[in-house]
């Protein structure tokens, strides 16, 4: 999605951000419990597990910022390099083994670490159930209010 934020210089700029649907629209979910996957194993809820997820009186996040589509953002998503809007295309990187942690640099000189880097650790964290780390946490919180896909989002 999108976010318009304006600098310290002044400007208006739109940004892109990544998002995940707001939990507060079904804040009962926050107390429903579930087993963990991993660990103690235990029953547990967000709610006990996450006690910083909370939900105001009025149905928004606390401390959420939200983006144009009315999301809650989770993270900027940067350009290794600008793009003109009338050349927005698909930029395939040079296919490679992924390292996680490997910098890459742009033609233009920007370094920048390529989501692709990361996308066997990825697969192996999702083939062995999100085992270890909030992972699964982050996961049921995002699958409260999943995002509608026939929603346009903008770009």
């Amino acid at each position: 999605d999108t976010v318009k934020a304006k600098s310290i210089d002044g400007i208006e700029r739109t940004l892109h951000v990544a998002v995940i649907g707001n939990p507060c629209d079904n804040p009962d979910e926050l107390h429903a419990p579930f087993h963990q996957s991993y660990g103690f194993k235990r029953e547990t809820s967000i709610a006990d597990s996450a006690p910083e997820v909370r939900c105001l009186s009025d149905g928004s996040l606390e401390g959420a910022m939200m983006s144009d589509g009315g999301y809650v953002i989770i993270g900027m998503v940067f350009d290794a390099m600008d793009i003109a809007e009338e050349d927005n295309k698909t930029i395939e990187s040079p296919a490679r083994d992924g390292t996680p942690g490997r910098i890459s640099i742009s033609n233009e000189g920007v370094s920048f670490q390529d989501e692709k880097e990361y996308s066997t650790m990825c697969n192996q964290r999702a083939e062995n159930g999100y085992n270890s780390g909030m992972g699964e946490i982050f996961r049921k919180v995002s699958a409260i209010s999943p995002i509608n896909e026939s929603i346009p989002v903008a770009f």
